[in-house]
């Protein structure tokens, strides 16, 4: 049996489903993709893996790592 809804939880699901198809899809793509994002870091994390850094990763530093600045 499932378990029952809270009003907050039911008001959520009632403003997904008057979302349009493709933001539906979107979103549940968004989800499944976290899910194994997640998946992966925790069997990352209980197998001891290292963990490197990936220079296409790692954010701009220094005065000019505003968003939408670029080094010209």
């Amino acid at each position: 049996m499932a378990p029952e809804l809270s009003e907050e939880e039911r008001e959520l699901v009632q403003h997904f489903t008057e979302l349009p198809h493709e933001d539906r899809g979107r979103i549940l793509a968004l989800v499944r993709s976290l899910s194994f994002c997640h998946t992966v870091e925790v069997y990352r994390t209980s197998w001891g893996a290292p963990c490197f850094s990936s220079p296409t990763l790692v954010g701009p530093t220094g005065p000019d790592r505003g968003l939408g600045t670029f080094s010209s």
